[in-house]
């Protein structure tokens, strides 16, 4: 029960300080603007909800650092932070990975003609040590959720980082540091 408890505070403790550094205000007067706006409540229960459900780092500070942004920054609506906050339910490392990946061209990663796009045989190539299957897998779920597009360049079918995978990675990168 202690080992529960100790999770969940550190959870807690890892999304605050995302917040507090994305939003530039001090953890106690964040908690006081987030009890008090009453429109990012649903928003509050969608990223706590997510957090409960991950243990990853990572996760947790993106979580912090979209709380951070529609309590006080406003980079992005409201809207847009929901929309995020759903997509990170089903993230893990792997997506990111994926995603950091694909902000480079097949050319930087795998030394390939430059004008080749992401195909799924060289998305797998970029990442060896991960069964082809789980990549397969990871970048069904980034399409899903609008973060990769598919584009048919050629014969081959391709992928591409759209606009919202793009602003996701900088969700990450913000709270990188927390």
């Amino acid at each position: 029960m202690r080992r529960s408890r100790d999770e969940f505070s550190r959870r807690g403790a890892v999304m605050a300080d995302a917040a507090a550094q994305v939003s530039g205000v001090a953890r106690e007067e964040l908690v006081a603007l987030v009890v008090n706006h009453l429109e990012i409540q649903p928003l509050v229960l969608q990223i706590l909800d997510v957090a409960a459900r991950t243990n990853s780092t990572e996760t947790l500070a993106a979580l912090g650092a979209v709380l951070g942004d529609a309590a006080v920054v406003h980079h992005r609506t409201l809207d847009e932070n929901v929309v995020i906050a759903a997509a990170l339910r089903d993230l893990g490392p792997v997506h990111v990975r994926l995603l950091d990946v694909m902000t480079r061209t097949p050319a930087d990663v795998l030394g390939d003609n430059p004008n080749t796009a992401w195909t799924g045989a060289k998305v797998r190539m970029a990442l060896p040590d991960l069964a082809p299957s789980l990549v397969q897998g990871a970048l069904g779920g980034l399409i899903r959720h609008g973060l990769v597009n598919i584009t048919s360049p050629w014969s081959a079918v391709g992928y591409e980082m759209s606009d919202f995978g793009r602003a996701m990675l900088g969700v990450f990168a913000a709270s990188r540091d927390y």
